[in-house]
């Protein structure tokens, strides 16, 4: 690679040379408490560490940056009056920017042929980090420092499982074990390690640590969002015991280094999104391995950050977070564009952003990608740095609202997308024996009411007793009982999770005594009328103005066939063929569907049977068989729930296998669609740099 000119390197040789550790005395007892920080952080802004080492104050695409160029861009968010009093510097995307004795340095595994199709950002960006580096300058040093001496707290943030994939930011470590990646596509695992691994979390771990020995920082911020997918597979609890081994083990490194420099270094946490699909909530980030609270009630954790994927949407739900963590600082975090070709916010774009999340009990404001609109070529433009002397984030504090009806504050009058599940099965799906005793009768919560909800028995469909068209979760009549399914326990499960515009389809069905072929399959009978009512209940969602997605199927069915008894031995394929159809006609390929197993049902299964034979035990083996054959299946154990009239459940139970439900599908969406893909955005940037 070209290197700076001489004149640029005999300017970086008298510049003054910011040392990269500060050595202090042992002052404190290993056995003593550190103390704990106090500080008030109204304004947080973090750095990527990427496009800032490229451009610079003016530029018009991607420039030589000197040491003054650096010492600036603290100036330019730390000035007198600014209401910022955290800068975050990101110092890792897999690789390192800096020097590296754990892991890899960026770019240093290109070969010449891909450093020659690189973008002129990332060409020009290599000459400048060299240039400093020969020097003998580290410019994240130079950063931390300069915040520091602006009275600023100058903190790293680690980016956890970075999942961009471009060839300069591949490792050394995932080229030496590639069976250790999330997957094989770029945004899709390709970058990305699965921390199931006892030697990425340990990797992980001596990479957070060089930095923080280092860097004299005041702390360091793991940022889970960047990108928010941790495992390949593995239940919750374990998801959530081993990252919580590797939080407690940089909380306990932290402590020491803390000690050996007389002051407590701060562990923030930056949680994990949803991609911007449902907003981020401690239970979907819990699903991913990241139990925030726990973090928080343990004492490992100074601070949370909450925020979107790229986007900025506006419905941060700062209030969830709030609830389950009351002893530190919640901050909630704006996005520097809402996406779909839009620029980046304005000034008053963002007073009203921050505005929102002081309303919704945010402690204050975190900044991500603010500065990228100097990343625009000729098309650049400076941010609006002014805007970060009256950002509205302390109470009592004046607040400077934009009035409706302002330039660029308009939200897109776009139509609601309702998303949809379809739900089916037979006695139990129906939520038969599940009686609501009345009083108190059926306790509506708020997931209920905002809920969608229709269903009806086959094959009478719109004409049975039992239909019920459009309106809230209540339940429902079944032979003069008020009952209900696994719709309520899913519906309050996807609420929890963040999950918003949900609307149920659920149909139920029992085969007649006469059948002679599987009767939910393409072309029989309760396929046909199941089918049309899914049909006509979806074409009254869109006459209602919405567009519809059908995001998952849920299935509580297989008595019938073990009943019937010759249907058994093909109850596998049949299933797995009607799974393909539905996906096909409704959805993807890829979309979830989750399945209850049957219970031992003492009519379909009569007789003690140790050998696993009878018509109950070939039907129970073919639904986890398709759990391994079917991809994006998964199913739920009911056997541990007490029975009511041979093989039904009461209402408390239908509860519990609802919640199960929603907890399986909600690991499938993870892992579906855990992954950010390049076509969901409409930012062509982000394919060539570490953003």
């Amino acid at each position: 690679m070209p290197v700076l000119t001489r004149s640029f390197l005999s300017l970086i040789q008298w510049a003054v040379i910011v040392s990269s550790v500060v050595p202090v005395a042992l002052a404190q007892d290993q056995s003593e408490p550190v103390r704990q920080s106090t500080r008030s952080r109204r304004v947080l802004y973090n750095f990527d560490g990427d496009s800032c080492l490229s451009t610079k104050a003016g530029s018009k695409g991607p420039v030589p940056v000197h040491i003054d160029d650096v010492k600036r861009l603290i100036e330019e968010v730390a000035y007198d009056g600014s209401r910022v009093d955290t800068v975050l510097v990101c110092v890792n995307a897999q690789v390192v920017y800096y020097p590296t004795k754990v892991g890899t340095m960026r770019g240093a595994l290109s070969t010449p042929d891909e450093r020659a199709k690189w973008p002129a950002s990332e060409k020009q960006r290599f000459q400048n980090m060299k240039a400093f580096f020969d020097a003998g300058v580290d410019p994240y040093a130079v950063m931390l420092a300069e915040a520091k001496r602006r009275g600023r707290e100058a903190l790293l943030t680690f980016r956890m499982n970075d999942d961009h994939g471009n060839d300069f930011l591949r490792t050394q470590f995932l080229a030496d074990h590639a069976d250790w990646r999330l997957g094989t596509e770029q945004y899709h695992g390709k970058g990305a390690m699965d921390f199931a691994r006892d030697e990425v979390r340990d990797y992980t771990f001596r990479l957070i640590e060089e930095a923080v020995r280092r860097y004299d920082c005041d702390g360091i911020e793991l940022d889970f969002n960047r990108f928010p997918n941790f495992f390949k597979d593995g239940s919750v609890d374990e998801r959530v015991a081993k990252m919580n081994l590797l939080v407690e083990r940089v909380r306990n490194m932290l402590d020491e280094v803390g000690r050996e420099r007389d002051r407590r270094l701060v562990l923030a946490v930056r949680v994990p999104s949803n991609l911007g699909r449902t907003p981020p909530t401690p239970e979907t980030a819990k699903l991913l391995g990241c139990d925030v609270p726990a973090w928080v009630k343990h004492g490992w954790v100074d601070f949370v950050a909450v925020s979107e994927f790229l986007y900025e949407r506006g419905d941060l739900p700062i209030d969830k977070w709030k609830q389950a963590i009351t002893t530190v600082p919640v901050y909630g975090g704006i996005e520097c564009t809402k996406g779909g070709g839009a620029k980046n916010l304005t000034a008053d774009e963002y007073r009203h952003a921050a505005a929102q999340l002081v309303d919704a009990g945010s402690d204050g404001v975190y900044l991500f990608n603010f500065f990228t609109s100097r990343e625009g070529g000729e098309a650049a433009y400076e941010p609006p740095f002014e805007v970060l002397s009256d950002l509205a984030v302390a109470n009592g504090e004046a607040r400077k609202e934009a009035e409706p009806g302002q330039p660029g504050l308009a939200r897109p009058d776009a139509k609601t997308v309702v998303n949809v599940f379809v739900l089916a099965g037979q006695s139990n799906m129906a939520g038969a024996d599940s009686e609501v005793i009345e009083p108190p009768g059926f306790q509506q919560t708020v997931p209920d009411r905002v809920t969608q909800f229709t269903t009806a028995a086959l094959p009478d469909g719109v004409n049975s007793k039992q239909y019920v068209p459009w309106g809230e979760i209540r339940g429902h009549q079944a032979k003069n009982k008020l009952v209900h399914g696994p719709e309520v326990g899913f519906a309050r499960s996807l609420y929890a999770a963040g999950w918003r515009d949900v609307a149920i389809i659920k149909v139920h069905a029992n085969f007649g005594r006469d059948v002679t072929s599987w009767p939910w399959g393409e072309g029989a009978r309760l396929f046909d009328t199941w089918t049309k009512f899914v049909d006509a209940r979806l074409a009254e969602l869109r006459d209602q103005g919405h567009s519809t997605r059908v995001c998952g199927f849920v299935w509580h069915q297989g008595i019938d066939d073990a009943i019937h008894g010759e249907l058994a031995c093909g109850y596998g394929r049949n299933l797995s063929d009607l799974i393909g159809v539905l996906r096909d006609r409704y959805a993807t390929k890829q979309t979830p569907f989750v399945l209850a197993r049957s219970v031992n049902s003492r009519i379909a299964q009569r007789e003690h049977d140790p050998e696993n034979k009878s018509p109950m035990a070939i039907v129970r083996r073919a639904q986890m068989q398709i759990g391994k054959t079917v991809s994006a299946l998964a199913w739920i154990n009911v056997d541990d729930l007490p029975n009511v009239n041979t093989h039904h459940f009461d209402a408390n139970s239908q509860l519990v296998i609802g919640r199960r439900f929603g907890e399986a599908f909600l690991l499938l969406q993870q892992k579906v669609d855990g992954q950010i893909h390049p076509e969901r955005t409409n930012d062509p940037a982000r394919h060539n740099s570490a953003r």
